[in-house]
């Protein structure tokens, strides 16, 4: 299907009605709706790369660069919001989205400063410059190690289930979190 200007503009309602529900995360978003987000959020992320790169702005050690960055971080809430929307439209809890993606950033960050405490910040700094003979390996550096691992796995698992839940057809009529939205 090829999409024209009058479609684009039709679909883009999703996304402008996205952001005017900026932090709202009562209520129902239709699979439509969700998916639409998500599409022009794409397509608006590609041009802030581009400018990144255009602008000498894009960092290359982390993989994003200011602008995308800036309009990343904007978007983050919205983003949130219709997610757990989303689910609230096949009958779940929102929560169920900071159990598959906010407990194990959380548990990255605690292991990341563990790590940074058992080696110390120059050993993490200096990247590839680290002189393996100078680092002591001890088996709670390899705990460390392990638990990134299974925290990894939990995510990839909780990435898996999300994106099955987000694809969903949405509960017909009205359920716990509101009124069928309109399609």
């Amino acid at each position: 299907m090829i999409l024209t200007w009058p479609k684009i503009k039709l679909n883009m309602k999703w996304f402008i009605k996205c952001l005017k529900q900026y932090a709202d995360f009562n209520g129902r978003a239709s699979r439509e709706e969700y998916w639409m987000f998500i599409l022009f959020q794409i397509i608006f992320y590609i041009p802030a790369m581009g400018l990144d790169l255009l602008f000498g702005t894009f960092n290359s050690n982390f993989g994003i660069g200011v602008i995308s960055f800036a309009y990343s971080l904007t978007i983050l809430i919205p983003t949130l919001a219709v997610a757990i929307r989303r689910l609230h439209d096949i009958g779940k809890s929102g929560w169920i989205y900071f159990y598959l993606y906010g407990i194990p950033i959380i548990i990255y960050f605690i292991l990341l400063f563990a790590l940074i405490g058992m080696l110390g910040p120059d050993a993490i700094l200096m990247g590839g410059d680290i002189d393996p003979e100078q680092l002591d390996i001890s088996s709670s550096i390899l705990v460390v190690g392990f638990l990134f691992l299974i925290d990894l796995l939990y995510l990839i698992v909780g990435a898996i289930w999300i994106l099955i839940l987000l694809i969903r057809k949405g509960d017909n009529g009205e359920n716990d979190y509101g009124p069928d939205p309109l399609r």
